[in-house]
């Protein structure tokens, strides 16, 4: 009965030394199939004292505008966003939990899995560091991720395996915030 146990570890050894053979080189293998950052979700910009009066005027001006056109509904709305606005200016910027994995994207606790997602872009710049992931959806068709700390060519190397690689564009909004620094 012994005799018809095979040893596999006998097998791979002699496998090793069989004439022919070739090993597959380790250097593929090397490259992570998930990788996880933490980042928070914007950039926060410090304001000085009189950053208020700009939004505050055109709470004021607007306010004014109902006032003159009786509309009081729109009063009430404008009062309600600038509340809504000043309560998350002083909350400022989560910190969040980011991976891409063969599951697909994770954002906080959502995942967007590969079947979701057509392409993806990194922005590498001294001034931007993000990844731009191209949904399938018609409402929201980019994700823009924040990479903080991580490393863009190791975050590449692991969504190359599994997106296509475009370029996109960068929004005008982005653009626009980022040069007024709000």
């Amino acid at each position: 009965m012994a005799e018809d146990v095979i040893d596999l570890r006998k097998f791979a050894q002699n496998k090793k030394s069989a004439p022919g053979h070739t090993e597959l080189s380790p250097e593929p293998f090397n490259i992570p199939h998930s990788i996880e950052w933490e980042a928070y979700e914007y950039e926060k910009h410090e304001r000085g004292p009189y950053w208020i009066l700009f939004p505050g005027g055109i709470a004021v001006l607007l306010i004014v505008l109902g006032i003159l056109a009786q509309s009081y509904f729109f009063i009430a709305f404008t009062i309600l966003a600038f509340i809504v606005f000043m309560m998350y200016e002083k909350k400022g910027p989560q910190k969040l939990q980011f991976s891409v994995s063969s599951a697909g994207v994770g954002v906080g606790k959502r995942i967007y899995p590969f079947a979701e997602l057509k392409s993806f872009w990194i922005f590498n710049r001294p001034d931007v560091k993000e990844l731009s992931v191209e949904t399938a959806r018609k409402l929201t068709p980019y994700i823009r991720i924040p990479l903080g700390e991580a490393d863009p060519e190791k975050i590449q190397q692991v969504l190359s395996q599994y997106l296509p690689e475009t370029e996109h564009k960068e929004f005008a909004t982005d653009q626009i915030t980022r040069s007024f620094g709000l």
